[in-house]
Protein backbone atom coordinates (compact mmCIF):
# COMPACT_ATOMS: atom_id res chain seq x y z
CA UNK A 1 0.00 0.00 0.00
CA UNK A 2 1.14 3.64 -0.87
CA UNK A 3 2.65 6.13 1.41
CA UNK A 4 1.70 9.02 -0.32
CA UNK A 5 -1.65 10.24 -2.28
CA UNK A 6 -2.55 12.34 -5.13
CA UNK A 7 -5.47 13.73 -3.44
CA UNK A 8 -4.00 16.45 -0.56
CA UNK A 9 -5.89 16.75 2.80
CA UNK A 10 -7.99 20.27 3.41
CA UNK A 11 -4.81 21.35 5.54
CA UNK A 12 -2.42 21.05 2.65
CA UNK A 13 -4.45 22.62 0.42
CA UNK A 14 -4.92 25.79 2.54
CA UNK A 15 -1.29 26.14 3.16
CA UNK A 16 -0.45 25.54 -0.40
CA UNK A 17 -2.29 29.69 -0.35
CA UNK A 18 0.21 30.99 1.68
CA UNK A 19 2.16 34.23 0.85
CA UNK A 20 5.05 33.70 -2.04
CA UNK A 21 7.48 35.96 -0.01
CA UNK A 22 11.03 35.37 -1.42
CA UNK A 23 13.80 36.05 0.57
CA UNK A 24 17.85 37.18 -0.07
CA UNK A 25 17.53 38.04 -3.65
CA UNK A 26 21.28 38.51 -4.42
CA UNK A 27 22.96 39.99 -8.14
CA UNK A 28 22.38 42.85 -9.99
CA UNK A 29 19.98 45.69 -11.29
CA UNK A 30 20.31 47.06 -14.44
CA UNK A 31 18.55 49.99 -16.37
CA UNK A 32 19.38 51.43 -19.68
CA UNK A 33 17.52 53.62 -22.52
CA UNK A 34 15.84 52.04 -25.28
CA UNK A 35 13.56 52.60 -28.57
CA UNK A 36 10.34 54.29 -27.09
CA UNK A 37 8.01 53.39 -30.18
CA UNK A 38 9.12 49.71 -29.78
CA UNK A 39 8.91 49.51 -26.32
CA UNK A 40 4.92 50.90 -26.52
CA UNK A 41 4.17 48.70 -29.47
CA UNK A 42 5.48 45.55 -27.03
CA UNK A 43 2.41 46.92 -23.97
CA UNK A 44 -0.66 45.33 -24.35
CA UNK A 45 -3.44 47.94 -24.68
CA UNK A 46 -4.43 50.12 -22.89
CA UNK A 47 -1.00 49.77 -21.37
CA UNK A 48 1.12 53.15 -21.90
CA UNK A 49 4.70 53.42 -22.08
CA UNK A 50 6.37 55.55 -18.80
CA UNK A 51 9.31 56.64 -20.17
CA UNK A 52 11.67 55.21 -22.25
CA UNK A 53 14.30 53.43 -19.71
CA UNK A 54 13.73 49.62 -18.69
CA UNK A 55 14.98 47.71 -16.41
CA UNK A 56 16.32 43.87 -15.15
CA UNK A 57 17.20 42.32 -12.37
CA UNK A 58 19.46 39.37 -12.40
CA UNK A 59 19.68 37.23 -9.45
CA UNK A 60 19.87 34.42 -7.00
CA UNK A 61 17.06 33.64 -4.88
CA UNK A 62 18.51 32.16 -2.03
CA UNK A 63 15.44 31.82 0.11
CA UNK A 64 12.15 30.99 -1.97
CA UNK A 65 9.08 30.02 0.05
CA UNK A 66 8.04 26.61 -0.76
CA UNK A 67 11.26 25.58 -3.34
CA UNK A 68 15.02 25.28 -3.19
CA UNK A 69 17.16 28.38 -4.04
CA UNK A 70 16.84 29.06 -7.90
CA UNK A 71 18.02 32.04 -10.51
CA UNK A 72 15.77 34.44 -11.65
CA UNK A 73 15.89 37.44 -14.08
CA UNK A 74 13.03 39.82 -14.69
CA UNK A 75 12.75 42.18 -17.73
CA UNK A 76 10.63 45.12 -17.14
CA UNK A 77 8.87 48.38 -19.20
CA UNK A 78 7.54 50.84 -16.95
CA UNK A 79 4.21 51.84 -17.96
CA UNK A 80 0.94 52.82 -16.53
CA UNK A 81 -3.21 51.92 -16.83
CA UNK A 82 -5.15 55.23 -16.19
CA UNK A 83 -4.11 56.48 -12.92
CA UNK A 84 -2.43 53.22 -12.04
CA UNK A 85 1.82 52.82 -12.50
CA UNK A 86 3.98 49.42 -12.43
CA UNK A 87 5.87 47.46 -14.11
CA UNK A 88 5.04 45.08 -17.35
CA UNK A 89 7.51 41.89 -17.44
CA UNK A 90 8.80 41.39 -20.93
CA UNK A 91 10.87 38.08 -19.36
CA UNK A 92 11.42 36.04 -16.67
CA UNK A 93 14.05 33.27 -17.12
CA UNK A 94 14.76 30.75 -14.33
CA UNK A 95 17.30 28.00 -13.49
CA UNK A 96 18.91 25.80 -10.85
CA UNK A 97 17.44 23.31 -8.15
CA UNK A 98 14.05 25.57 -7.50
CA UNK A 99 13.59 25.95 -11.26
CA UNK A 100 10.93 24.21 -12.37
CA UNK A 101 8.28 24.85 -9.05
CA UNK A 102 9.22 28.63 -9.21
CA UNK A 103 8.24 28.65 -13.07
CA UNK A 104 4.58 26.22 -12.12
CA UNK A 105 3.69 29.14 -8.98
CA UNK A 106 4.61 32.18 -11.37
CA UNK A 107 2.62 30.94 -14.56
CA UNK A 108 0.15 29.70 -12.27
CA UNK A 109 -0.61 33.50 -11.28
CA UNK A 110 -0.05 34.48 -14.99
CA UNK A 111 3.80 35.24 -14.79
CA UNK A 112 5.62 34.80 -17.73
CA UNK A 113 8.17 32.16 -16.56
CA UNK A 114 10.46 30.18 -18.75
CA UNK A 115 13.24 27.62 -17.58
CA UNK A 116 16.51 28.39 -19.56
CA UNK A 117 19.72 26.31 -19.49
CA UNK A 118 22.80 28.06 -18.46
CA UNK A 119 22.59 31.19 -15.71
CA UNK A 120 25.19 33.03 -14.34
CA UNK A 121 25.69 36.19 -11.63
CA UNK A 122 28.77 36.57 -9.75
CA UNK A 123 30.90 39.10 -7.84
CA UNK A 124 34.80 39.13 -7.81
CA UNK A 125 35.64 42.28 -5.91
CA UNK A 126 34.35 45.22 -8.07
CA UNK A 127 33.95 43.37 -10.87
CA UNK A 128 30.40 42.03 -11.19
CA UNK A 129 29.14 39.66 -14.10
CA UNK A 130 25.76 37.92 -15.19
CA UNK A 131 24.60 36.37 -18.11
CA UNK A 132 22.40 33.68 -19.29
CA UNK A 133 21.48 31.41 -22.07
CA UNK A 134 18.47 29.61 -23.53
CA UNK A 135 18.69 27.37 -26.98
CA UNK A 136 22.63 27.04 -27.44
CA UNK A 137 22.28 31.29 -27.50
CA UNK A 138 23.56 33.91 -25.07
CA UNK A 139 20.72 35.78 -24.40
CA UNK A 140 22.10 38.12 -22.12
CA UNK A 141 25.76 38.94 -20.76
CA UNK A 142 27.00 42.27 -18.69
CA UNK A 143 29.28 43.04 -17.14
CA UNK A 144 29.57 45.89 -14.14
CA UNK A 145 32.13 47.97 -12.37
CA UNK A 146 30.88 48.16 -8.51
CA UNK A 147 32.58 51.58 -7.92
CA UNK A 148 29.75 53.30 -6.80
CA UNK A 149 28.76 55.29 -10.04
CA UNK A 150 26.31 54.93 -12.53
CA UNK A 151 26.64 55.76 -16.06
CA UNK A 152 24.26 58.52 -16.36
CA UNK A 153 23.97 59.85 -13.14
CA UNK A 154 21.61 62.53 -14.31
CA UNK A 155 19.31 59.77 -15.28
CA UNK A 156 19.65 56.75 -13.24
CA UNK A 157 19.49 58.81 -9.71
CA UNK A 158 15.90 59.41 -9.97
CA UNK A 159 15.09 56.04 -11.60
CA UNK A 160 16.80 54.30 -8.49
CA UNK A 161 15.66 56.81 -6.05
CA UNK A 162 14.02 54.39 -4.18
CA UNK A 163 16.52 51.92 -3.77
CA UNK A 164 17.88 52.58 -0.90
CA UNK A 165 18.64 49.54 2.08
CA UNK A 166 15.83 49.80 5.11
CA UNK A 167 13.55 51.22 2.59
CA UNK A 168 11.06 49.71 0.11
CA UNK A 169 10.99 50.14 -3.92
CA UNK A 170 7.82 49.71 -5.53
CA UNK A 171 7.60 46.78 -7.77
CA UNK A 172 3.81 47.17 -8.54
CA UNK A 173 3.59 44.14 -11.89
CA UNK A 174 0.81 44.47 -14.20
CA UNK A 175 -0.36 40.88 -15.87
CA UNK A 176 -2.09 40.09 -18.32
CA UNK A 177 -4.81 37.10 -17.36
CA UNK A 178 -6.78 34.53 -19.88
CA UNK A 179 -8.62 31.44 -20.89
CA UNK A 180 -8.42 28.98 -23.44
CA UNK A 181 -12.16 27.37 -24.65
CA UNK A 182 -13.87 26.40 -27.54
CA UNK A 183 -16.61 27.99 -29.45
CA UNK A 184 -18.84 25.68 -31.94
CA UNK A 185 -15.78 23.04 -31.79
CA UNK A 186 -13.39 25.14 -32.06
CA UNK A 187 -10.42 26.48 -29.50
CA UNK A 188 -10.28 30.32 -29.41
CA UNK A 189 -9.12 32.34 -26.52
CA UNK A 190 -11.18 34.38 -24.34
CA UNK A 191 -11.88 36.30 -20.73
CA UNK A 192 -8.57 38.85 -21.36
CA UNK A 193 -7.95 41.03 -17.95
CA UNK A 194 -5.66 43.24 -16.62
CA UNK A 195 -4.12 42.44 -13.74
CA UNK A 196 -1.92 43.98 -11.07
CA UNK A 197 0.40 42.19 -8.20
CA UNK A 198 0.98 44.99 -5.44
CA UNK A 199 4.44 44.35 -4.81
CA UNK A 200 7.13 45.84 -3.12
CA UNK A 201 11.25 45.01 -2.43
CA UNK A 202 12.73 45.46 0.64
CA UNK A 203 16.22 46.77 -0.20
CA UNK A 204 19.02 45.11 2.27
CA UNK A 205 21.97 46.41 -0.15
CA UNK A 206 22.67 48.45 -3.07
CA UNK A 207 25.89 49.34 -4.40
CA UNK A 208 25.55 51.35 -7.55
CA UNK A 209 28.04 50.75 -10.41
CA UNK A 210 28.91 51.50 -13.97
CA UNK A 211 28.30 49.26 -17.13
CA UNK A 212 31.26 48.69 -18.96
CA UNK A 213 29.38 45.74 -21.55
CA UNK A 214 25.66 44.69 -21.73
CA UNK A 215 25.00 42.39 -25.29
CA UNK A 216 21.59 41.19 -25.80
CA UNK A 217 20.95 37.79 -28.36
CA UNK A 218 18.18 36.63 -29.74
CA UNK A 219 16.61 33.28 -31.21
CA UNK A 220 12.88 33.43 -32.40
CA UNK A 221 11.95 31.65 -29.26
CA UNK A 222 13.74 34.20 -27.29
CA UNK A 223 13.64 38.40 -28.98
CA UNK A 224 15.57 39.79 -26.16
CA UNK A 225 17.73 41.92 -28.45
CA UNK A 226 14.28 43.64 -29.49
CA UNK A 227 14.47 45.50 -26.29
CA UNK A 228 17.83 47.02 -27.81
CA UNK A 229 20.37 49.33 -25.78
CA UNK A 230 20.01 52.49 -26.96
CA UNK A 231 22.14 53.98 -23.71
CA UNK A 232 23.39 52.28 -20.74
CA UNK A 233 21.91 54.44 -17.56
CA UNK A 234 23.66 52.45 -14.48
CA UNK A 235 23.37 49.30 -12.53
CA UNK A 236 24.22 47.88 -8.96
CA UNK A 237 24.82 45.61 -7.11
CA UNK A 238 22.04 44.66 -4.59
CA UNK A 239 20.28 42.26 -1.85
CA UNK A 240 16.83 42.66 -1.68
CA UNK A 241 13.41 40.73 -0.50
CA UNK A 242 10.24 40.88 -2.40
CA UNK A 243 7.15 40.32 -1.08
CA UNK A 244 3.72 39.87 -3.06
CA UNK A 245 0.88 41.63 -0.57
CA UNK A 246 -2.16 41.31 -3.24
CA UNK A 247 -3.48 40.41 -7.18
CA UNK A 248 -6.25 42.75 -8.14
CA UNK A 249 -8.24 42.67 -10.83
CA UNK A 250 -8.14 45.93 -13.16
CA UNK A 251 -11.33 45.18 -15.96
CA UNK A 252 -11.26 43.62 -19.33
CA UNK A 253 -9.31 44.23 -21.70
CA UNK A 254 -8.64 43.25 -25.81
CA UNK A 255 -7.37 39.37 -25.39
CA UNK A 256 -6.44 38.78 -29.04
CA UNK A 257 -4.10 42.16 -28.66
CA UNK A 258 -2.84 41.21 -25.28
CA UNK A 259 -2.27 37.77 -26.67
CA UNK A 260 -0.21 38.92 -29.65
CA UNK A 261 2.29 40.87 -26.69
CA UNK A 262 2.56 38.02 -24.20
CA UNK A 263 2.00 34.78 -26.09
CA UNK A 264 5.52 34.89 -27.16
CA UNK A 265 6.63 34.96 -23.71
CA UNK A 266 5.38 31.98 -22.52
CA UNK A 267 5.87 29.79 -25.12
CA UNK A 268 7.89 28.83 -27.91
CA UNK A 269 7.86 29.18 -32.03
CA UNK A 270 6.81 25.23 -31.83
CA UNK A 271 3.03 26.78 -30.55
CA UNK A 272 3.13 27.93 -34.38
CA UNK A 273 4.56 25.01 -35.70
CA UNK A 274 7.79 26.14 -35.95
CA UNK A 275 9.94 24.27 -33.51
CA UNK A 276 13.57 23.48 -32.96
CA UNK A 277 14.56 20.66 -35.45
CA UNK A 278 18.34 18.85 -34.09
CA UNK A 279 19.95 18.01 -37.47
Amino acid sequence: MSKYSFVSTPEELQASLKSTDLFNFEGYFAAWRSNPKVLQNMLPPPLQLDGDIVRIYMVKIHNPSGMPWYRESNLMIKCKMGDTSGWFVVAMYIEGPGAEMGAYYGRATNMPKKLCESFTVDRMGPLGRAALSRGGEELFKMKVDINGKYNNPALAEPFFKEFVPGQKANNDTFLVQYGRGFADGKPLYTGGRMMIGDCHLDIKKWEPATIDSLILGETPNDPWAEVEVVEPIGAAYTVFDLFITNMRDLGEIDTIEALRRTHKQRFDVGAYGHYIEVL
